[in-house]
């Protein structure tokens, strides 16, 4: 087994692979990246609950692992998107869910998700929007005083005359921040804005090592060793994604510089944000199945833990590095 993790390690070197949400328990940890020769391969981690890891040829999959309808609906998909990044692989599974192909109650959950995603997308605008005037010394009393808006637009004019840019300028580039920062959100004195999903994740992820330090205080050896084993690894994911979140931060809170410098701060803000979402991809079955396994039969614990261990990402793999 270690000798096959091994191999498939050295095979791999640094590449990326992003996680496919499959349904079956055979493919509960695949994971899609591209290869020179076969296209797309598939990585399968903990290969029928063995700890065991496989590399196949992301077309013969069907032929090596029964897929149930939905799989074989999202592995087509995938082939055919070419979907190799997890923010891909996550617009495969919105437009399938949302075009019913995976049933009504992912349909509906989708229309749900997508009328909540347009509302904090509002929201995310109008604080930017808000943190920029603020820079300038405008509150929201001083915006409010007024209903006909003509603070607003001459604290815009004020802004964008500032910076060195048309009013125009200034919407259209805070709305594209709103879209980059729909996963993650921001933190603003005085602003309340919704976190992101890869922000939630990112404290799910950072909540693990006290928790799993804690049992393993009482465990016998070979469970406390799984057990420190995975808060290792977390702490490691969390203290790459919490630098790229407090480089989004940052860049908000400095609002009139990342307006200014557009050019440049949007592929460098594009690029932390893809980067937050390759170091925590990998971890939200990880949260989801060692709190399981937390809350599972004591004597079941050290299997358990044994297998989320083989699955764990590989060096240098959950930090997304090129």
């Amino acid at each position: 087994m270690l000798e096959v993790r091994k191999a498939v390690g050295n095979w791999l070197g640094r590449r990326r692979a992003a996680s496919v949400p499959f349904e079956s328990a055979a493919l509960g940890f695949a994971r899609v990246c591209e290869d020179e020769r076969d296209g797309l391969i598939a990585i399968l981690r903990d290969f029928a609950q063995n700890g065991a890891s496989f590399v196949v040829p992301w077309a013969d999959l069907p032929r090596m692992v029964a897929m149930s309808e939905r799989d074989k609906i999202v592995h087509q998909a995938v082939a055919e998107s070419k979907a190799v990044s997890p923010g891909a692989i996550l617009s495969v599974m919105n437009r399938l869910a949302a075009s019913g192909v995976l049933g009504a109650e992912a349909k509906t959950r989708r229309a749900k998700e997508a009328a909540s995603e347009h509302k904090r997308l509002a929201e995310l605008h109008a604080v930017l929007l808000l943190q920029l005037l603020g820079t300038g010394g405008v509150t929201m009393a001083d915006l409010l005083a007024d209903p006909s808006g003509k603070p607003a637009q001459a604290a815009l004019a004020d802004a964008a005359a500032n910076l060195g840019i048309k009013r125009a300028d200034i919407y259209r580039r805070t709305g594209e921040l709103s879209h980059l920062l729909l996963p993650v959100g921001f933190k603003a004195p005085g602003y309340t804005v919704a976190a992101g999903w890869l922000r939630l994740l990112h404290n799910e992820v950072a909540a693990l090592p006290a928790a799993l330090l804690e049992r393993a205080a009482t465990a016998h050896a070979e469970a406390a060793g799984g057990l420190r084993a995975i808060a290792a690894a977390s702490s490691q994911a969390t203290r790459t994604s919490g630098v790229v979140l407090a480089v989004v931060d940052r860049a908000m809170l400095d609002i009139r510089a990342t307006l200014r410098r557009w050019e440049a701060e949007l592929p460098a803000l594009t690029k932390a944000v893809e980067r937050l979402s390759w170091s925590l991809d990998p971890w939200a079955d990880t949260v989801r199945l060692t709190d399981a396994a937390l809350r599972g039969p004591p004597g079941d614990l050290a299997a358990q833990l044994a297998l989320l261990r083989a699955t764990l990402p590989a060096e240098g793999e959950e930090a997304g590095a090129d």
